[in-house]
């Protein structure tokens, strides 16, 4: 004859162990010692500048009621403009650049400059626009 036996599941209660594992995180965080560790210490120089050799030049073009594109006085051709523009800031990336549009200027030769001088890296915020009558 066979017995049939129940069999129960075993279950393991976890909260003991958990109980354990708080306490050794709680014992470990509270004999932690911390240290500063020391890193390398920069010397700055002081007071060195750099001299500027000559007078900031800001480049100015100026946009004429007849289309004419002139830098600084001197008559370019609007195709030239970006590459005079990119080796200004190539020597000297703080270089000042505005357009000064005469009423009566067409909007088309505005655009291409602007356009042509976003293009070589200056920032919209470093290229003010100034209208004249």
């Amino acid at each position: 004859m066979r017995y049939k036996s129940k069999q129960t599941a075993g279950r393991v209660d976890m909260t003991p162990m958990l109980d354990i594992v708080f306490i050794m995180l709680i014992f470990f965080i509270v004999t932690t010692t911390f240290l500063k560790e020391t890193g390398v210490t920069v010397q700055r120089p002081e007071g060195i500048a750099k001299a500027p050799d000559k007078e900031q030049q800001a480049l100015v073009f100026h946009v004429e009621a007849d289309n004419r594109l002139s830098l600084n006085g001197r008559n370019i051709d609007i195709w030239s403009a970006e590459a005079l523009v990119k080796e200004a800031i190539t020597i000297d990336p703080e270089t000042a650049v505005a357009i000064n549009l005469k009423e009566g200027a067409d909007m088309k030769t505005f655009m291409r400059i602007y356009d042509g001088l976003r293009k070589v890296g200056v920032p919209k915020y470093r290229l003010p626009v100034l209208t004249h009558s």
